[in-house]
């Protein structure tokens, strides 16, 4: 307490002196310029002290402040010098705090000690933690007496939570490293390990990284695989080009086993982009060599049976193709003697000599050839395909003509079973072509055929499209589609296989030996398409197929008068396909078509037409209608208006004697069997109008290139 009192008392004298010092300088002119001078010394020093970014303050013997700099004044939160002044450190923080900070101003008061840049950190008012580099220094008076100590605080908050933030990251990478699966290892230019993670030592027989710092690959494996190790590293080194996913020879620590990494070097570069070392990632594919290795064997067995299999298969094939060219002669040969069998039938069938039971007996020796003609044709065809002697016939055709030629044959067929059968050409399809139009028909008849098989009711159409086409070469696409059965889905992946129907029972059910589908299959494929088909049981079923053609070099357009420009014709047709098909092809010859779909709407429009003054001259009429046949509405209408001048040409897939009879009687006399060309229709409607219209005969034509 005594040495207390006796340091105020001092600073008190000191303060004093100060006080004299100035009153001396007022009494004594010859030393105020010294005065001055000291003066502004000392506002220098303050005023430095003031701006400088540390907190500077001076404390008293008792540990309280007597002079504080505005950065001190900061760090405790207060505003003015004024503030601090008088007080000690329990006036700005926590006790403890406080406690050990007085512990060592009191230490340094009573040692003389100093302390320099020791860290301490503490808590302020909101519960920041702050953090402060402290230097304490004892203050003496002119007789070397310490009467205090001056303190020097510098903030390093935001450097210790930048540290604390590092060394988290550090903290996480370091996690990352050592719980990846991966080998992953730093090293220098020269190749000496910077750092290595947990499963990299354990894989070169280290326990801790100071076992492996500063050495190379050389102290912990062979040689042989150290030296392309190293190899690896310094090419990246002098290049700064990584080497990724290299598969490579490697040697576990532990176990001294061989074993396989997949490994990726990586330039480690600083700053400046300088390569100052690498980074190694490694992956154990040990595993997967091993079943790599394991396959590779079983493909080597699998490809030495097959070179097996391929050599018992080329003597299959020749085996095949000789007993496909054995059935492709003989074929031929029992074609010969049927064709005589049906020729003789035929020409005994025209006598007039044989009873009505022989005449049954040589209808049936007939159809049996014809059945076992057509299987003989179907397995000639078959044969020489397989045996690759079926060559293709390029010809000059009309498509539409040769469709109609296909499906004619058929049209009885179909109208047997009540079926509308009918094809359907889009504009843009040119008519005339080159490629082989036999074999085209031959496909569209056995899809046709087979369409009609299985089908009870509806139709069948057949749509061609164009698919694409590049200078005179073209591509055609055919649809041929039903209202069939259909075919199940399971069903649908083999049946253009040879000898194979969609259902085995079929075969007795609707006849036929399952080569149709595979022979068209093949020949579509001969003249460069694909077949496909899709199907719903119950639905009906639609085969796709593509052939490629080239335009025809030379051709004869149909003739088309000018008198058939804008005439009227009225369409009456059941069958709205056909309808449609009909009313583009009159408007393609520039006609003025009208459509109905029964007879009691034909009579209907033929009266209002006749009532208007613009009857019409020409009636393209189906004989089969749901509510009358074609002689009714002929007889309706005439008794309604007058048909004199009014031409019908009767369209239907058959006629029977008895409805010929009866339109011969009405005067009609022209006859159209579904399915018709366009050629054949159009000039079947030209002859009608020439031959009522003597006047036309005359009339100029011109040439018609159909699209």
């Amino acid at each position: 307490m005594d040495d207390k009192r006796k340091n105020k008392s001092e600073l008190i004298s000191e303060l004093s002196k100060l006080r004299r010092q100035l009153k001396k300088l007022k009494t004594q002119p010859d030393k105020r310029r010294d005065n001055k001078k000291e003066i502004r010394q000392e506002l220098l020093v303050r005023t430095l002290i003031d701006n400088l970014p540390d907190g500077i303050y001076v404390k008293d013997f008792n540990c309280r402040k007597v002079m504080a700099n505005p950065a001190d004044v900061h760090v405790l939160g207060k505003k003015s010098e004024s503030e601090i002044i008088g007080k000690d450190d329990f006036a700005f923080f926590p006790k403890e705090e406080a406690e050990k900070f007085i512990a060592d101003d009191r230490l340094v008061i009573k040692t003389g000690k100093p302390v320099i840049n020791r860290e301490e950190y503490f808590i302020d008012n909101q519960g920041v933690k702050h953090w402060l580099l402290t230097s304490k220094l004892p203050l003496r008076d002119d007789s070397n007496t310490i009467i205090g100590l001056i303190g020097i605080g510098r903030d390093i908050t935001e450097k210790k939570r930048a540290e604390e933030i590092l060394e988290h990251e550090r903290n996480l990478f370091r996690a990352v490293l050592d719980n990846v699966p991966d080998l992953i290892y730093f090293k220098d230019v020269e190749g000496k390990y910077l750092l290595n993670n947990t499963n990299h030592l354990h894989s070169i027989g280290a326990l801790k990284q100071e076992e492996v710092i500063g050495k190379t690959t050389f102290d912990f494996v062979p040689r042989e695989l150290a030296e392309a190790y190293h190899e690896d590293e310094m090419r990246v080194v002098h290049s700064g080009e990584p080497v990724l996913d290299k598969e490579e020879m490697a040697v576990h620590g532990d176990s001294g086993s061989r074993i396989w990494h997949l490994t990726s070097k990586i330039p480690l570069k600083n700053a400046g982009g300088k390569v100052i070392g690498i980074v190694g990632i490694s992956r154990d594919i040990t595993s997967r060599k091993e079943a790599e290795l394991k396959i590779q064997e079983q493909l080597n067995i699998i490809e030495e049976k097959n070179l097996e299999l391929e050599k018992a298969r080329d003597a299959a094939m020749k085996a095949s193709k000789a007993k496909s060219s054995f059935l492709a002669n003989m074929s031929h040969e029992l074609r010969t003697p049927l064709n005589g069998i049906i020729g003789m039938t035929d020409l005994a069938l025209q006598t007039t000599s044989i009873t009505e039971e022989q005449h049954r007996y040589l209808a049936g020796v007939k159809t049996s050839a014809e059945i076992l003609l057509s299987l003989i044709n179907d397995i000639l065809d078959f044969s020489k395909i397989e045996a690759d002697k079926l060559e293709l016939n390029p010809i000059d055709f009309s498509l539409r003509d040769e469709l109609a030629a296909a499906l004619q044959p058929l049209g009885a067929r179909a109208d047997e079973k009540g079926i509308e059968l009918f094809y359907d050409v889009a504009p843009d399809v040119s008519d005339w072509l080159r490629g082989d139009a036999f074999r085209l028909k031959q496909i569209i008849i056995n899809l046709v055929g087979n369409a009609i098989k299985f089908t009870s009711k509806g139709e069948i159409k057949v749509l061609v499209e164009l698919d694409h086409q590049l200078d005179d070469e073209l591509k055609l696409h055919f649809v041929v589609s039903d209202t069939g059965i259909g075919i199940p889905e399971e069903k649908l992946h083999f049946i253009f296989e040879s000898f194979t129907q969609a259902d085995s029972s079929v075969s007795r059910k609707f006849g036929g030996t399952g080569l149709g589908l595979a022979i068209s299959s093949r020949l579509v494929e001969l003249m460069g398409g694909k077949i496909t088909v899709e199907s719903t049981v119950g639905k009906g079923s639609k085969f796709h197929f593509t052939v490629s053609f080239s335009k025809a070099t030379a051709f004869s357009p149909i003739a088309q008068h000018d008198f058939l420009t804008g005439l009227p014709v009225l369409i009456v047709d059941d069958n709205d396909s056909i309808r449609d098909v009909l009313e583009k092809m009159l408007k393609s010859w520039r006609m003025n078509p009208t459509t109905v779909r029964s007879g009691k709407d034909a009579v209907a429009e033929l009266r209002s037409a006749a009532e208007s003054g613009r009857p019409f001259p020409l009636i393209l009429l189906d004989i089969r209608l749901p509510d009358m046949d074609g002689a009714q509405v002929v007889e309706q209408a005439a008794s309604l208006i007058d048909m004199k001048n009014m031409d019908v040409i009767v369209i239907s897939m058959s006629h029977s004697p008895g409805d010929i009879e009866r339109l011969r009687n009405m005067g009609i006399t022209t006859y159209l069997t579904k399915p018709f060309s366009h050629s054949e229709l159009l000039e079947t409607i030209q002859a009608v109008i020439i031959k009522r219209t003597p006047a036309a005969k005359g009339t100029r034509s011109t040439v018609s290139i159909k699209a």
